[in-house]
């Protein structure tokens, strides 16, 4: 469904933010970028990266993990 969402935006938008909760998240991190992301706890943020023309290109592995953060990262 998460995916379906992103295809569907307005290419005229460059970049988005998307919020929402587990397991769906923790499940499109690793599906859009081929990484395995165990688990994306509490306040965790990421930023996908991808080398497309349009938001319907996206799909799986198709994006670059910029970064993924979390409060607890930094205790």
């Amino acid at each position: 469904e998460l995916l379906s969402v992103i295809r569907g935006f307005d290419d005229a938008h460059g970049e988005v933010m998307m919020f929402g909760h587990n397991p769906g998240f923790t499940d499109l991190a690793s599906l859009l970028t081929g990484a395995h992301v165990d688990n994306l706890p509490t306040c965790a943020i990421f930023c996908v990266d991808f080398d497309i023309g349009s938001w319907q290109e996206v799909g799986e592995a198709k994006g670059t993990l910029v970064f993924l953060d979390y409060p607890k990262m930094h205790l």
